[in-house]
């Protein structure tokens, strides 16, 4: 009986320790900040409650796309639909409108794809500029990217 009660006891520990191991990794968001210092097609904004990453995918079958993850802890963002918050322009002048926005609702964590048509029918252009408007009260927040590659 005391042979059982001391395995019970440490499987307890080991359980606690994992499911605490879990709980602490799935909130984090120690990755998305440690992605910064490595990609350099990341642009960040952490104003107001909430956080938002955009990753430069490139370009892929005339569509140009970019990887949004959102992380708060105190706004829904499902309300958010980024097709009809964001704008595009290009260092040319053009402005473009987003194709869509394919996300799944996800409460405080949200990720998804914006995609674009792909800018630059008069040739390339040098700098992008993605504006992302009326996010837990930040009227706008804007990321840029300049001398980007057309395909990654």
């Amino acid at each position: 009986m005391i042979k059982k009660r001391k395995y019970f006891w440490r499987f307890s520990v080991i359980l606690t320790v994992l499911v605490t191991f879990i709980i602490i990794t799935g909130c984090s968001s120690t990755s998305t900040t440690s992605s910064l210092q490595v990609n350099d097609m990341l642009r960040s904004n952490s104003d107001g409650k909430v956080t938002i990453d955009v990753e430069y995918m490139g370009y892929n079958e005339n569509l140009l796309s970019f990887n949004i993850t959102m992380n708060t802890h105190s706004v829904e963002l499902d309300q958010y639909d980024l097709a009809q918050l964001s704008e595009l322009t290009d260092d040319k002048g053009n402005i473009y409108t987003p194709l869509s926005w394919d996300s799944k609702l996800g409460g405080h964590h949200r990720n998804g794809i914006l995609t674009f048509s792909q800018p630059g029918s008069e040739g390339s252009p040098d700098t992008l500029e993605l504006v992302i408007r009326n996010i837990a009260e930040i009227q706008e927040r804007t990321f840029v990217w300049e001398s980007i590659p057309v395909n990654l």
